[in-house]
């Protein structure tokens, strides 16, 4: 009876979680809005970020196209780098605490060459401590902050291309001004 009753109120909890829109982040076709969009990527990202990018073009509904003739938007990667910091020290003037900054910037385009955006930077920052008695755990521990920034820049940036997929082209700026 005991198992019947745990199983139930598992299976309500369940439901209840499912019913009010949550899920995982990162979970979910079309989060992003791009449901059918071929989405060209333009640069030369570091392996690790075209995987990124592969799995958040996935994630949200875009397909990836190989040619800038199939591609409804033009995607290019102007480059990403990352910065570690200390943010504390102990009394042997060595580090305790660090924090991990990844940097993205991209630009826009439809298919036709018109900048729909122009260059930007997301930003992802993490704090983590340095563990004294496991330096490989701490350098692991830093690997794996580093993806999970990569990802979350990449997941702001393919939201930030949702909300200006179908945005008027900007006017190219050749510095004249208007008489």
């Amino acid at each position: 009876m005991r198992r019947v009753v745990r199983l139930g109120f598992i299976l309500l909890l369940a439901l209840l979680l499912t019913a009010c829109g949550w899920q995982l982040r990162g979970v979910g076709g079309g989060a992003a809005g791009l449901d059918g969009t071929a989405v060209y990527v333009d640069g030369s990202p570091a392996r690790d970020l075209r995987q990124a990018l592969a799995e958040g073009l996935a994630n949200s509904g875009a397909d990836e196209v190989e040619s800038l003739a199939d591609a409804d938007l033009v995607l290019r990667i102007v480059g990403d780098s990352r910065d570690r910091r200390s943010l504390a020290v102990d009394r042997q003037i060595q580090a305790r605490e660090y924090e991990l900054r990844y940097r993205l910037e991209f630009e826009l385009e439809n298919a036709e060459g018109d900048r729909l955006m122009d260059r930007n930077q997301i930003t992802t920052v993490r704090g983590y401590r340095v563990d004294r008695d496991d330096p490989v755990g701490t350098d692991r521990r830093e690997d794996e902050l580093l993806l999970d920034l990569r990802r979350d820049a990449v997941r702001l940036m393919l939201l930030q291309v949702a909300a200006n997929k179908d945005a008027e082209p900007q006017a190219e700026d050749n510095g004249d001004t208007p008489d």
